[in-house]
């Protein structure tokens, strides 16, 4: 693995925290190698570090995870002297870069450099590691994906939200305080390509006209539904990029309620972890494996479709075309 200028890296590594391992206890902090390439790899795949704090805060690879931030360290010679910094200087390294692997706002791990000279990430070398932490992110992302979509055993699963930070919580309770019966189905969630998203919703106990300034009435049934045009981050979507199938949410005044299909072969603490770091609470209610359906693998093939076909394709299903 090689700079801008085509000189090798000393060291490198993409790794992820020891949570996010298969089996790993929930407080394991540690960063744990996936990959590792250089010159000299001692460092970087057999020193071990920690998110807590125990002395390795200021290492690039463990500030981006806790921070969730790139960091760039010009020369380690400039910093107080710790076991970690003492150890890289040992190992020939004299500056380090790190970056969080950050897909749709999901951690996956994070990627760290080492190079043997100082004063080394100029902005043409910041940005092409930027680059490449982005394609790196959505690659395991995609891999995740495609591995719990083809897998014949999932957890079927209830979830819930609970904090403040889902839109529709505050939403409901505008619209309908102290109503005990008022909730809003989620019947799909759509990207619509320009970093927004298309939410479509069903009303229960709800007045529409609560709901008219902020929505868009599409019309049906006697059960009124809106389409929404959301900038903020919901839950499918979070649950979406780890793999996860969402077959149905209910949110009231207090809380989400999501049953979801989640993959087998992914630690489930991860989704409630996802949920919790965005949302502030989250707690998974139910979860029992149970093996896919048949009916459930069968899936439109759209990846031909623009994202503008394919919003137009979600927007005609909901407007009951296909019924």
């Amino acid at each position: 693995m090689g700079d801008g200028s085509g000189r090798r890296y000393r060291g490198a590594r993409a790794g992820d925290a020891g949570h996010r391992r298969r089996g790993s206890e929930r407080g394991d902090s540690r960063l744990l190698p996936r990959v590792v390439e250089g010159t000299d790899t001692d460092y970087v795949e057999n020193r071990e570090f920690c998110t807590e704090t125990d002395g390795t805060e200021s290492e690039p690879s463990v500030w981006a995870v806790r921070i969730g931030e790139p960091k760039f360290v010009q020369d380690f010679r400039d910093l107080f002297e710790t076991p970690w910094r003492d150890a890289a200087i040992e190992h020939g390294y004299r500056s380090g870069a790190a970056l969080p692997l950050l897909h749709d706002g999901i951690p996956f791990g994070v990627l760290a450099v080492y190079h043997e000279e100082p004063n080394r990430y100029d902005g043409a070398e910041r940005q092409l590691l930027t680059d490449l932490a982005d394609t790196v992110a959505f690659a395991i992302h995609s891999l995740e994906a495609g591995r719990a979509l083809s897998s014949d055993r999932v957890h079927e699963a209830t979830l819930q939200v609970s904090g403040d930070g889902y839109y529709l919580l505050d939403v409901v309770s505008e619209a309908a305080p102290g109503a005990a019966d008022a909730a809003v189905t989620v019947q799909g969630t759509m990207p619509t390509g320009d970093g927004e998203l298309l939410q479509y919703l069903r009303l229960d106990g709800i007045p529409v006209e609560a709901f008219r300034t902020a929505v868009t009435d599409i019309g049906g049934d006697d059960t009124p539904r809106f389409q929404v045009t959301v900038s903020g981050a919901v839950p499918e979507v979070d649950l979406a990029s780890l793999g996860a199938v969402v077959r149905s949410a209910s949110v009231t005044a207090t809380s989400a309620v999501l049953e979801a299909e989640l993959p087998a072969k992914r630690d489930r603490r991860s989704f409630v972890d996802v949920l919790e770091e965005r949302y502030g609470s989250a707690t998974m209610l139910s979860c029992v494996e149970a093996e896919r359906e048949e009916t459930a693998r069968i899936r439109v093939d759209t990846h031909a479709l623009t994202e503008k076909q394919a919003t137009s394709l979600e927007a005609a299903f909901h407007h009951g075309y296909f019924e």
